[in-house]
């Protein structure tokens, strides 16, 4: 289960329970999944997937795949493990030489404005110009986070009149500058794999950030 959280980017709320869910898998004990998105791929037979609400009263052993995790998670009758689903993904941009707390001084703003639940945000992106830029690299590891590089070549590939449920901006000062239209957008974009774009570029001091959404199922 830690290498399925891993590979799908599933917070582990309690990791505590990672212990007795693994001991009963693979000891072939009965084990409920229960989960908001769906699950491509096949568990051995003693796992059944159902719905969360199923799973929350499975006599026996069972992982919670959902968006939120109880605030305060209690010891119960039966091993029941929270894993957290990080499907945001944000795309950033800035110039040379961004001081970290700027960046973060934007970030914050940015998040709490749009109300983005930290917990769900699971990559920063960006452009391979500035995969190397010191600040954007600390917000990867700040937020405990992967840090996605796209390349001009990645890029090119959006159609950026039809992408994400919206057309994304694209900036001619930007694309003389890095040879691309977009950065922050069309990095959150391909970053939850083509995903929803939840939040479009969005400007601050030499800085710009974007939100978009995963909504990929998750595989085994």
């Amino acid at each position: 289960m830690d290498l399925f959280a891993q590979k799908n980017r599933l917070r582990i709320e309690n990791i505590g329970m990672l212990k007795y869910i693994s001991s009963a898998m693979i000891e072939g004990q009965s084990l409920a999944v229960g989960t908001v998105r769906p699950i491509e791929g096949r568990f051995p037979d003693n796992v059944t997937v159902m719905p969360v609400h199923e799973a929350a009263q499975f006599e026996g052993p069972a992982v919670i795949i959902g968006k939120t995790a109880p605030a305060h998670i209690e010891e119960e009758t039966y091993p029941r493990l929270y894993l957290t689903i990080r499907d945001l993904v944000v795309g950033v941009g800035c110039k040379k030489d961004m001081p970290f707390e700027n960046l973060m001084e934007a970030f914050r703003q940015f998040t709490d404005s749009a109300g983005i639940p930290l917990k769900r945000i699971g990559a920063v992106a960006t452009f391979e110009m500035k995969k190397d830029e010191p600040c954007i690299r600390a917000l990867a590891k700040t937020l405990e986070v992967r840090l996605i590089i796209f390349t001009k070549e990645d890029i090119d590939t959006i159609d950026m009149d039809h992408a994400g449920g919206k057309k994304i901006q694209v900036s001619q000062f930007v694309r003389q500058t890095t040879g691309v239209g977009s950065v922050s957008e069309a990095c959150a974009y391909l970053g939850a794999g083509c995903g929803h774009i939840m939040i479009g570029k969005t400007k601050y001091s030499g800085i710009t950030f974007a939100l978009a959404k995963d909504e990929r199922s998750l595989k085994l």
